[in-house]
């Protein structure tokens, strides 16, 4: 008997907006996220024209915002994010899906490059799991540095490998929005690509 398993992606696919950029706003504002993109543009110009990877700009980004936090207060920032700001952002058509997978009584996984502290309190209020990017820890401080990788293209497949989740007992649902899910979306058996608009 065949164990069904629905991956979804986070930002773009279940949101209408990027998380990453609404936390940095959530937890500096406005005019400093924007002041920050400002300092931050020589590292965004060379990513957006294909001389940086993903994982080395958004490494740039996080560290120049959140580098030196204190890892309780950057966990309860990422706390109050999830209850207060996530469920403005969800897309009404993506959330419907995800719930009638759970109520299919299907193992639910949210897959995602953003980082795991802003999403997992809704994570777990949902009773779904997630997979997403770590931030190393040093001192109680972060470091500015990830602690697996960011988990993005390549990095969601082997994470998800390593959950054992493309065996043959499992039939698999996976839904995306960027080339950074084709990679888990080419080895889900039913594969959902922008589906969800609102």
């Amino acid at each position: 008997m065949e164990n069904k398993v629905a991956l979804f992606d986070f930002d773009g696919t279940l949101t209408k907006k990027d998380t990453l950029a609404e936390f940095i706003k959530y937890c500096h504002g406005t005019p400093k996220y924007f002041l920050g993109l400002i300092l931050l543009s020589p590292v965004i110009i060379i990513y957006k024209a294909g001389l940086l990877s993903n994982s080395v700009a958004k490494r740039a980004i996080l560290s120049y915002f959140f580098k030196g936090w204190e890892i309780d207060v950057f966990q309860r920032k990422g706390e109050e994010f999830a209850k207060k700001i996530i469920p403005a952002l969800l897309k009404k058509e993506g959330i419907e899906r995800l719930n009638w997978h759970l109520s299919q009584g299907h193992r639910v996984i949210i897959i995602t490059a953003s980082v795991e502290n802003w999403i997992i309190a809704w994570t777990n209020d949902l009773g779904v799991e997630l997979v997403g990017t770590k931030l190393e820890v040093s001192g109680n401080k972060l470091t500015g540095h990830y602690m697996l990788g960011n988990c993005h293209g390549l990095e969601k497949v082997k994470r998800l490998k390593e959950l054992d989740i493309f065996n043959a007992s499992n039939y698999t649902y996976g839904y995306g929005d960027t080339k950074g899910d084709i990679p888990f979306l080419n080895l889900s058996d039913e594969a959902y690509y922008k589906v969800f608009k609102s």
